[in-house]
């Protein structure tokens, strides 16, 4: 949404994690951060910090760095992989999909595989 004073724009006003996406992606591109992309973000390392801009901007570090997948971010950061792909899309950040390699989807695999057992309904086995 557009503010405007006098016909002309004064101040737009987003969605909150369309901004922090946004605030992300600037962080990441400005000095870049030291990033193993072998490695990926272990869930302690994403969650250590309180503050919610730290997470996204750790988060989609990894991911710019390619090192996580966007499922792997998506959960991390606790959206539906749909919503938050549509919000990069919006916002003109890079859509990395597919794996690149065997161990990126086996990683993938393992992802959706705990998904699937952290989410299953109760009484239900796999």
């Amino acid at each position: 949404m557009i503010v405007e004073s006098h016909g002309q724009p004064e101040a737009a006003i987003m969605d909150i994690l369309d901004f922090r996406i946004m605030q992300a992606v600037m962080t990441y591109h400005s000095p870049l951060p030291e990033i193993d992309p072998k490695t990926g973000l272990s869930n302690e390392a994403a969650v250590s910090s309180q503050d919610p801009q730290m997470l996204f901007n750790r988060v989609l570090a990894h991911y710019l760095a390619q090192a996580d997948c966007l499922g792997r971010v998506a959960e991390l950061l606790g959206l539906p992989w749909v919503d938050l792909r549509l919000r990069f899309a919006r916002r003109e950040v890079p859509v990395f999909v597919g794996p690149q390699d065997a161990d990126e989807l086996a990683g993938d695999l393992e992802t959706l595989i705990r998904w699937e057992t952290e989410h299953a309904p109760s009484g239900s086995s796999r």
